[in-house]
């Protein structure tokens, strides 16, 4: 099964990413207002997995900028390195559900 929330999680980013490097306060506090109950609901259906850890690492010191509304470009390059390296992962190793593994032997 895809893990849909995760998935909407990583585009959020993205958009968090795009809407905070052009300044955009409402958008950028639509987008982390977005991300939160993506990550609540996520958590309540799915859990929580590496990928989305190695984003939230980034996320929660970028809310305390949008909140402040303080526009940063060395806080949205690391933002976007963890964004990217947490996208990389999903690419590489699946959404971690297994999915990409392959059974062998006697089991």
């Amino acid at each position: 099964m895809r893990r849909i929330t995760e998935s909407l999680m990583l585009l959020l980013g993205i958009g968090l990413a795009i809407a905070y490097g052009l300044e955009e306060e409402l958008a950028s506090f639509v987008f982390v207002c977005l991300i939160i109950v993506d990550l609540y609901v996520g958590m309540l259906v799915e859990g929580l997995r590496f990928t989305q850890f190695i984003f939230l690492v980034a996320f929660i010191p970028h809310i305390v900028l949008v909140m402040l509304s303080v526009y940063n470009l060395i806080a949205l390059v690391v933002y976007c390195c963890f964004l990217l390296a947490s996208i990389t992962l999903v690419l590489l190793f699946g959404m971690g559900d297994l999915s990409r593994f392959a059974i062998t032997g006697p089991f």
